[in-house]
């Protein structure tokens, strides 16, 4: 399959039935989609995923203090998204997106994968802008208690976990 991801995994079997007539399987999809990045230098960028045809618009990236604040829409949502799964999107952004210095960012472990201490922060506050655009802003404390010491928006990557909106 050019350009997918596979793997084959070998089980081994009971023996089986002589009068056994079918036999069933179970296929295993993993849908895990690398982490998109984007250097923080603009203050407008798309990234789109490559597996599920979502797509992130950023219409700006404001610091404001202590605060950062990402102005964000999606497209390739399937429309009319219910209340409990706009419900589920929202809390979902609150992890999808990390920041992270980027001089640190080869330091994240891909077995435990988690920002480096003092360089990386991985949660914010989303709030909902408008639900028919899929309109959101993510705000992310500066100087919390996950920061980035010596933080420059220009020396920092935003990465964004698709993955999570796989179902979506």
């Amino acid at each position: 399959m050019p350009g997918g991801f596979n793997s084959t995994v070998r089980s081994e079997m009971d023996k089986i039935s002589s009068s056994a007539s079918s036999l069933t399987f179970y296929p295993k999809l993993d849908r895990s989609v690398p982490k998109a990045e984007q250097l923080l230098e603009k203050k407008s960028f798309s990234l789109k995923s490559q597996r599920t045809g979502i797509g992130l618009q950023v219409n700006d990236v404001n610091q404001q203090g202590d605060k950062l604040v990402l102005d964000y829409y999606f497209t390739g949502f399937t429309e009319n998204l219910s209340q409990h799964e706009l419900n589920i999107i929202k809390h979902n952004l609150e992890y999808a997106f990390w920041l992270v210095d980027e001089k640190y960012r080869s330091n994240i472990d891909p077995e435990n994968p988690w920002p480096p201490k003092n360089h990386g922060i991985p949660l914010n506050e989303v709030k909902m802008i408008d639900v028919d655009t899929a309109h959101f802003q993510s705000t992310f404390n500066l100087d919390g208690k996950d920061k980035i010491e010596n933080f420059k928006l220009e020396d920092t990557t935003l990465l964004f976990e698709f993955s999570t909106f796989c179902t979506h």
